[in-house]
């Protein structure tokens, strides 16, 4: 395996002597020096990755001794127990009835360990752990809160699912789903957010991105400024560059992305690999969801199923005729998908039969 040349050449040396003194089993490890290298993984998420691959490099996964995974694994798991901090404990006091699953740990930094411990014991082998990211994701109607290792903080809605890269040059998301970004301000590593169809690019800020069904993605801002791109694979310029910086293979001949800059209380709609500024947004009622509520201003029925069908078993099948008829203003909790059912039996035009898991809606 090639080193990426953007990593600390430093730090992937002092990676392989480390492997070689933990792998010298005639010397032994004595408990300094095994706390020693527990702190070194904790310094920085390039320890970790730099050490795990070069132990991917030193030997097939198959030939790794069984010792030496138990030992590593023993190792990590004890160092790596994450502590919920204050914030975690505030979203937790905001709503006990949504499954939260809170991965806070010293900084966010023992929570590249803690990732790592999650990979070896859930595939049982100590080869695979060529980390380059943290993934964390959500089932449905649960929402998630997490602190990153550079201090930003994530939180994540229901069905969603986000791979975190962290390095000395960019801080990365890989975003399926909806989340609420709080970004650590540090101008030196900018902040971008991908989905499938859109990049979003912050330094410091407060943005939520939500990728829906059909690839539309929405970026609410709540506080600073973020750039707003097309295309997942073509990340916004810097302030004052007039080139794109290219993220894949697309070609000298790729045409640059429509960049859009939106600012606090506006948002961006990313459709068809066009950027464009939403008309009298409501950003409040784009976050509200983190607490427990579903706000619709002159929404389709169809549109508020989606939602529900979002964080529910229940799922609404909406006749399309139906559906872009009737509209909707107001708030739901998203948990109570009988409310929506209850609002729609007093139309009388519209027929709603359940069956199971299903509620069928139509004009009679």
């Amino acid at each position: 395996m090639k080193i990426p040349e953007r990593h600390d050449q430093k730090v992937y040396l002092e990676a392989a002597q480390w492997l070689v003194r933990l792998d010298d089993i005639e010397r032994g490890t004595d408990a300094n020096e095994q706390r020693e290298w527990i702190a070194w993984l904790q310094r920085s998420p390039l320890h970790v990755q730099a050490y795990f691959d070069i132990v991917n490099v030193s030997q097939d996964v198959d030939e790794l001794r069984a010792d030496q995974r138990a030992r590593i694994r023993e190792l990590l798991t004890r160092h790596a127990a994450p502590a919920v901090s204050a914030e975690g404990r505030r979203v937790l006091r905001e709503d006990t009835r949504l499954r939260r699953s809170l991965f806070f740990a010293w900084s966010g930094r023992v929570a590249w360990v803690a990732g790592a411990t999650a990979v070896i014991c859930a595939a049982g082998v100590m080869g695979w752990i060529f980390i380059h990211r943290n993934t964390y994701a959500t089932g449905i109607g649960e929402q998630a809160a997490y602190e990153l290792a550079d201090g930003s903080s994530m939180v994540l809605n229901t069905r969603s699912r986000a791979c975190v890269s962290m390095t000395e040059h960019e801080r990365v998301i890989d975003l399926e789903g909806e989340a609420l970004f709080t970004v650590s301000h540090d101008a030196r590593r900018p902040f971008f957010v991908h989905t499938h169809t859109a990049t979003a690019r912050a330094v410091g800020t407060k943005f939520n991105v939500y990728e829906r069904q059909g690839g539309t993605t929405t970026v609410s801002v709540v506080q600073g400024i973020v750039q707003v791109s097309s295309g997942s694979s073509t990340v916004p310029p810097p302030l004052g560059s007039a080139e794109p910086v290219d993220r894949s293979s697309l070609g000298a001949l790729a045409a640059p992305p429509d960049i859009v800059s939106v600012s606090a209380g506006e948002e961006a709609e990313v459709r068809r690999r066009e950027v464009a500024k939403r008309i009298a947004p409501n950003v409040s009622a784009a976050i509200a969801w983190q607490h427990r509520s579903l706000v619709f201003e002159d929404a389709s029925i169809e549109e508020v199923a989606a939602q529900f069908n979002r964080y529910n078993a229940v799922q609404f099948a909406i006749d399309p005729t139906a559906g872009r008829v009737r509209r909707v203003s107001g708030s739901f909790d998203p948990l109570h998908p009988e409310d929506f059912r209850a609002f729609l039996e007093r139309d009388e035009s519209l027929r709603v039969e359940q069956q199971g898991n299903s509620i069928k809606v139509g004009f009679y």
